[in-house]
């Protein structure tokens, strides 16, 4: 992030120097419009080159033409993040962690405290040193230890089918046996999955995902490479302003998109840095046969000379959108929140002195997210009542009866989506941004994007938008039908515990990498925190909730989802204090827009 902020600066400064009649916000934007060019072909050009297998690269449409435009855009595509992605997929780059921090003397230091020294100290350690294999771990063992657990249980709490589903999806095959994974894992790992999940239709996206060998070439598995080629191109393809496009007025000139292209990361680090050699390709470590360190001044970089006399550009500002209320569901909603206050003013509530309270601003929701939450429970409170009378829940119906009809049920189907319209149902309230986005419509002729990605698409101002919904491939699979998680097998018995399958399938071993250098895994995480942003439930007053007790989603809040120690836990003892023990977790902010 300093090395990016480091170059919006750079090149605000060479076009000053190069147009000095700008305003400061036409350097600014322009500037800002360059970096996101830059960032977008460096993640495609060479970022992706080191993850996907050669064939999958090609075969998903990724490959930047080195000369020409790109003329694939299509406003009928949504380039918004699928929810597998964000929650499955994009988490192997938490295995990338290191155990221990490259440069003790720079990692606990401030952002805005780095001096030259400290940043060319800590990028000579990140250019050498290697990442750990694609696996289980996730840096120190304290960071690890839970992360498996977590992201299973998220994975579940948002819906996820699994992997199987995931699988024929990308026309691998139906999974009937454990033995039709044997193409993709290997024997030892298809056994920890058969031990632990007793059907193949059962395994979680993220277990089976991280089990696969690597595809020829590539980093990742095929089902996790089909599943990120997919999202990918369809951002490529749904991005009105992707910096390839030949359409004005956002389109560079030829001359400036020739520059743009021989941009690369090693570029951006000679220049913003006071490095003297790297290596050409630094997601991977140097090889004194293939990749040896160069000279900078060898580097082919990126001339700002084609921008001169650039005319001035205008922000483009969306329309407002309004509000729309179900009155007998904001009425459920006020109980619950009446619950929160009674809640917090019993102190059920995690302390600001806390590490939890600490952590958990990493996923604090703002009011936008905030607004939208609300506006999805009044929905589920709506879906749950109609699902009730659908489904005859009373004595005198068997529960194979309930069953049958539950399995004909279709949350999202035209049978709910029909039965409230018109301006009974409540849609989240605008975003407010500073500049008075979203205020104003959609201004065609402008090349800059907004700051929250509205009207990057003019037939569908809020696609590729902020704080808008995960995509879905497949369709949700909750044990409700509606909302309640995944908790038990295909077979009739419960679903194994995520804490189980963190320590059983991923153990907590380091296996160095040779290949891919720390660079990779940094700038994994910047594109990982970039694009996606799961914030979880708040109490009153924004309060964190106290999901520790295994019995808190009846004795604190519905939306706790603690993950119960099982015995014989490596770390955790299973009682406390004569307690089951369960590790903390709250379940994230629903989305939903409609009825199902």
């Amino acid at each position: 992030m300093i090395l990016l902020m480091r170059e919006h600066n750079r090149v605000a400064k060479v076009l000053a120097t190069l147009n000095p009649h700008w305003e400061d916000e036409t350097l600014f934007q322009e500037a800002r419009r360059i970096l996101i060019a830059e960032i977008q072909h460096i993640t495609y050009d060479e970022f992706l080159k080191t993850i996907l297998d050669g064939v999958q690269y090609k075969n998903a449409g990724l490959e930047i033409d080195p000369s020409g435009y790109f003329t694939g855009y299509d406003s009928k595509v949504d380039p918004g993040i699928e929810n597998s992605v964000a929650i499955g997929v994009v988490g192997f780059l938490g295995t990338t962690f290191p155990p221990t921090p490259v440069d003790q003397a720079t990692s606990t230091k401030e952002v805005n405290k780095f001096e030259n020294s400290d940043l060319d100290s800590l990028l000579s350690g990140l250019l050498v040193s290697s990442t750990p294999t694609l696996s289980s771990a996730f840096g120190s063992e304290e960071a690890s230890r839970d992360l498996w657990a977590y992201m299973v249980q998220q994975e579940r709490d948002h819906g996820l089918p699994g992997y199987a589903k995931y699988r024929e999806r990308c026309g691998l095959g139906t999974s009937k046996n454990f033995s039709d994974l044997a193409d993709d894992i290997s024997s030892a790992g298809i056994a920890s999955l058969e031990e632990l999940y007793g059907s193949p239709n059962d395994v979680d996206l993220v277990a089976g995902g991280l089990m696969e060998g690597p595809a020829h070439g590539g980093l990742l598995g095929r089902t996790f490479s089909c599943l990120l080629g997919e999202q990918l191109k369809r951002v490529r393809l749904g991005d009105r302003f992707w910096y390839e496009n030949d359409f004005p007025p956002n389109q560079f000139s030829k001359e400036q998109l020739a520059e743009i292209k021989k941009v690369t990361l090693a570029s951006l680090l000679c220049v913003n840095s006071g490095l003297e050699r790297v290596q050409s390709q630094v997601f991977l470590v140097p090889d004194p046969f293939l990749n040896a360190p160069v000279m900078c001044k060898t580097i082919r970089r990126m001339s700002l000379e084609p921008w001169r006399e650039v005319g001035p550009r205008e922000l483009i500002v969306p329309p407002r959108l309004l509000d729309l209320s179900v009155e007998k569901a904001k009425e459920s909603l006020k109980k619950r929140q009446d619950m929160e206050k009674l809640v917090f003013e019993r102190g059920r509530v995690v302390s600001p002195d806390s590490a939890i309270w600490k952590a958990s601003g990493f996923q604090q929701p703002n009011d936008a997210a905030l607004r939208v939450a609300n506006t999805s429970i009044v929905l589920e409170f709506v879906t749950q009542e109609l699902t009730n009378l659908f489904l005859l829940k009373s004595p005198n119906r068997t529960a194979s009866l309930r069953l049958k009809r539950q399995a004909l049920f279709l949350p999202r189907g035209p049978e709910l989506n029909a039965v409230f319209v018109g301006d009974r149902l409540p849609q989240p309230p605008p975003s407010f941004c500073p500049d008075g986005e979203e205020t104003r419509p959609c201004d065609p002729k402008s090349p800059f994007r907004t700051f929250s990605g509205w009207c990057n698409n003019l037939a569908a101002p809020h696609f590729g938008k902020e704080l808008t919904l995960f995509d879905r491939l497949l369709a949700p699979k909750y044990e409700d039908g509606i909302s309640t998680p995944r908790l038990r097998s295909v077979l009739g018995g419960p679903l194994p515990s995520p804490r189980v399958i963190s320590t059983f399938v991923h153990p907590d071993v380091s296996h160095p990498n040779q290949r891919y250098s720390l660079v990779f895994m940094q700038f994994g995480q910047f594109l990982d925190h970039d694009v996606t942003m799961t914030p979880v439930h708040r109490g009153f007053q924004k309060s964190v909730l106290d999901c520790r007790s295994c019995d808190s989603s009846h004795q604190v809040h519905p939306e706790c989802f603690p993950i119960p120690v099982p015995p014989g836990d490596p770390f955790f003892p299973p009682m406390d204090f004569g307690r089951p023990r369960c590790i903390s977790f709250v379940r994230s902010l629903p989305g939903q827009t409609k009825l199902g």
